[in-house]
């Protein structure tokens, strides 16, 4: 699973509206937390969230001569987060996953909401928005919406301004770091 590759971090699909909207403003300092629930019992709850997306781009890279660091656990700190880096990790002799560009924004709250917006090389969009909560290094991931996807726990490591999810696929280890605006 690629997160949200949206650091799927999850099991991605197209959510509501692929449009990127203004984020309403949440009072949080300057903006920078701003973003809107998913509030599923809405008769049109629209798009899974409101975040603008605002990150940079990232493009994966891989690392032949090194171990993957080992998940530590820790505390999510709330705020706003871009993707900064991707690093694909091989054991043995697994081959290199296509390398891609993308752009995401992650929004976690000190309630266990986790929302993101991920764009990719293809131009599509994608919105979800996740109940999480942590457990040692293992982060329980819910996803809210869209209600069609399967939700899949995966390792982590946080710290007060960064935020790296780890994926396992056979002999590749994947690395999403996220950076705490």
């Amino acid at each position: 699973m690629h997160l949200v590759a949206a650091a799927g971090l999850l099991l991605l699909a197209a959510c509501g509206d692929d449009s990127v909207a203004p984020a309403p403003d949440s009072g949080a300092e300057a903006g920078a937390d701003a973003f809107t629930p998913y509030d599923a019992s809405l008769p049109d709850s629209g798009p899974c969230n409101a975040l603008v997306l605002t990150a940079p781009p990232t493009t994966d890279h891989v690392v032949t001569d090194a171990q993957a660091p080992v998940p530590d656990g820790g505390t999510i700190a709330p705020g706003l987060y871009f993707l900064t880096d991707t690093s694909v990790y091989l054991v043995g002799d697994a081959g290199a996953p296509p390398l891609g560009t993308r752009r995401e924004v992650h929004s976690f709250d000190d309630a266990g909401l986790w929302q993101t917006l991920t764009t990719s090389d293809d131009g599509g969009a994608t919105r979800l928005a996740l109940a999480v909560a942590a457990e040692g290094v293992t982060l329980h991931r819910v996803v809210i919406c869209p209600p069609d996807i399967k939700s899949k726990d995966g390792e982590f490591t946080a710290s007060g301004t960064s935020l790296s999810l780890f994926d396992y696929n056979g002999g590749v280890v994947t690395v999403f770091t996220l950076t705490k605006q």
